[in-house]
């Protein structure tokens, strides 16, 4: 599941630097919370669902993606729910 995880933020990181490309901004090497705050004013007017989209998918996707002592991993619906929410995000950048 965790793979899942690594594989499904890859697709969100890349899907974000489109969008923002989309909009003439240059994503550089900037971590991805200055993407996402950088996606926030880029989009926030136009299509908001999308910024807290992804914002909530980076989010979840990260904390799944990382083994915590004593901490249940995400379930197979949290990850397919998750995978579904960034399959969203990539839609919206194409």
């Amino acid at each position: 599941m965790r793979a899942a995880c690594w594989l499904a933020r890859v697709a969100l990181e890349d899907a974000v630097r489109d969008l923002l490309q989309r909009k003439s901004l240059e994503p550089g090497e900037g971590n991805m919370r200055s993407l996402l705050v950088c996606l926030e004013v880029a989009y926030l007017e136009d299509y908001a669902a999308l910024v807290v989209r992804a914002e909530y998918a980076w989010s979840r996707l990260s904390d799944a993606s990382h083994h915590h002592a004593f901490e249940l991993g995400p379930t197979f619906g949290e990850v397919n729910g998750l995978i579904d929410a960034v399959a969203l995000v990539e839609a919206g950048s194409r």
